[in-house]
């Protein structure tokens, strides 16, 4: 790296030669002092960690987890996370998105607590460092009560896999249900759970528990 600080210190040296009203020189001190910095791929993962804890309480606001066992100083890996760009007109009309509610709102907030309420803000929020992405869980648990209304049992299946539940989507909606599998398969909104039901559950759930 210090070639690389050679190289630049030796053009702004001719850039000032020539153009001596282009103060450059400082520069070369800034570069110096902060390139290595931004280069440090651990002092990034770190950064990352401190914005997640420090923005917790935002929860419209999701930071990718580090991968610390498969990271170093020069290699940054990190949890990959869906989203469309925020300028990606069609990616917001597919989703059916309010570009302005959500660009201009939560963005706004996001910084405005950067930057009045704890001095530590993202000074590179160019279109590929933020991304969007639509409340699909909350919108597929409100698919999945739907499915469990008809009864859809296909609808069901398919609603957990997104979810990821997967095989235990059963399991899964006795549980947010309270009632059996038979019931739900019945259709939960056609008969009234009963004594012999809770029965039911109650020893069921015990096989469950080790």
């Amino acid at each position: 790296m210090e070639v690389q600080f050679k190289r630049i210190r030796f053009f702004v040296n001719v850039a000032s030669f020539v153009f001596p009203e282009l103060k450059l020189k400082w520069l070369v001190r800034e570069t110096k002092l902060n390139l290595p910095q931004e280069l440090d791929f651990l002092r990034e993962a770190a950064n990352a960690d401190k914005v997640r804890r420090m923005f917790s309480h935002m929860r419209f606001v999701k930071i990718p987890k580090i991968h610390y066992n498969y990271s170093s100083d020069t290699i940054l890996t990190m949890e990959f996370c869906e989203g469309g760009q925020i300028n990606d007109l069609d990616y917001f009309q597919v989703h059916q998105l309010d570009r302005h509610k959500v660009n201009l709102l939560p963005l706004g907030a996001l910084y405005s607590e950067m930057i009045f309420r704890r001095g530590y803000a993202h000074s590179d929020p160019h279109p590929d460092n933020i991304l969007t992405l639509p409340d699909e869980l909350r919108i597929d648990y409100a698919k999945l009560w739907l499915a469990l209304m008809k009864p859809d049992q296909d609808e069901i299946l398919s609603v957990c896999e997104r979810m990821n539940i997967g095989q235990n989507y059963g399991l899964f909606a006795c549980i947010v249900t309270m009632r059996s599998w038979k019931s739900v398969t019945a259709g939960i909104a056609r008969t009234e759970i009963d004594d012999g039901e809770r029965s039911h559950i109650k020893e069921y759930a015990t096989c469950l528990v080790p």
